[in-house]
């Protein structure tokens, strides 16, 4: 019966969260969680646990715990692309730009067909693409192009404002 409960608030939660709805899904979540907790359950399902996070987060309450929800559960979770994705979406939104990128790197090595790993990796990436494309980004010629093209965007930039 309480997983009934605990999956009817899961859902709605996700219905929720899916219309841009964060106070309802975090309220979702949060019954869903109690639900866990009244059927003895020493560990909430992780996902529950990412999306609560993330919920937490997008609701405007402290972004300390959301932070600490994605992280439990991405380190419980171990290879699930949704906690990673939401862990990413966390640390893009609470400023940890750099560690979103890193850890959706990582989640485009361990799900390279997740289109949400992609399309959050290539809406934070804000790179242009290789001036040589088929060599790698990390290539020297890529390098060397990239610090020059950058090089000259500074300069005209600084041309435009003078």
């Amino acid at each position: 019966m309480v997983d009934i409960q605990r999956d009817g608030h899961f859902r709605r939660g996700l219905d929720s969260f899916d219309r841009g709805e964060w106070g309802m899904a975090l309220a979702s979540f949060e019954s869903a969680l109690r639900a866990e907790r009244g059927a003895g359950a020493l560990n909430p399902d992780l996902r529950l646990l990412s999306f609560y996070g993330l919920a937490l987060l997008r609701a405007g309450h402290s972004s300390r715990e959301a932070v600490r929800a994605c992280e439990a559960a991405t380190r419980r979770g171990g290879a699930d692309p949704i906690l990673t994705l939401n862990l990413a979406r966390v640390y893009a939104e609470t400023g940890r730009r750099s560690l979103a990128l890193s850890v959706l790197e990582r989640g485009r090595r361990e799900f390279p067909s997740h289109g949400g790993i992609a399309g959050e990796l290539a809406r934070l990436d804000r790179r242009s693409a290789p001036s040589i494309r088929f060599l790698s980004r990390n290539h020297p010629a890529n390098v060397a192009l990239g610090k020059l093209r950058a090089s000259i965007a500074g300069r005209s930039r600084r041309a435009v404002t003078s």
